[in-house]
């Protein structure tokens, strides 16, 4: 699990993780905007995931082979964090994550640079970033709504 800043929050998996369970353990980090799967299609239970949280579900085009998982999650950038996975099941989720990231790594980059240029309280970056995401809006719109409202 990212944050919409790159961060790894948590890299688990469990044997009979049940969907209730994993939406508990995703809910005590936050709100996710984005749910990623690293198959194409994906399962019925992931899309229930997304939906319970109203995020966006990104997966790849195909289903990434072991060795497409296994170049993501090498990289330099990654690889710190493919050493906290523990199991196959948690570098799969990992190399989805990465995917997912580097969909949105520049959208995320051009809000934090106009957020900068504008005196908001820290707080609202992940709101904002969020709606950015789900909405699609202009990201100058949408720091409006939040400066408007404030």
């Amino acid at each position: 699990m990212f944050d919409l800043d790159g961060n790894l929050l948590l890299t688990k998996s469990k044997k009979d993780f049940s969907r209730s369970e994993i939406s508990r353990v995703i809910s005590e980090h936050g709100v996710p905007v984005i749910i990623a799967s690293d198959m194409f299609p994906t399962s019925k239970s992931i899309e229930k995931i997304a939906s319970t949280f109203s995020a966006k579900l990104v997966m790849p085009r195909k289903s990434l082979s072991r060795k497409d998982k296994n170049q993501i999650i090498s990289s330099e950038r990654w690889i710190e964090f493919k050493k906290m996975c523990e199991n196959r099941h948690e570098r799969d989720a990992l190399a989805a994550a990465i995917l997912a990231f580097g969909s949105i790594e520049s959208l995320m980059k051009r809000v934090n640079k106009k957020l900068k240029k504008h005196n908001l309280d820290q707080t609202l970056y992940g709101q904002i970033k969020a709606n950015v995401l789900l909405s699609g809006e202009n990201i100058t719109r949408i720091i409006r709504q939040f400066t408007e409202s404030e």
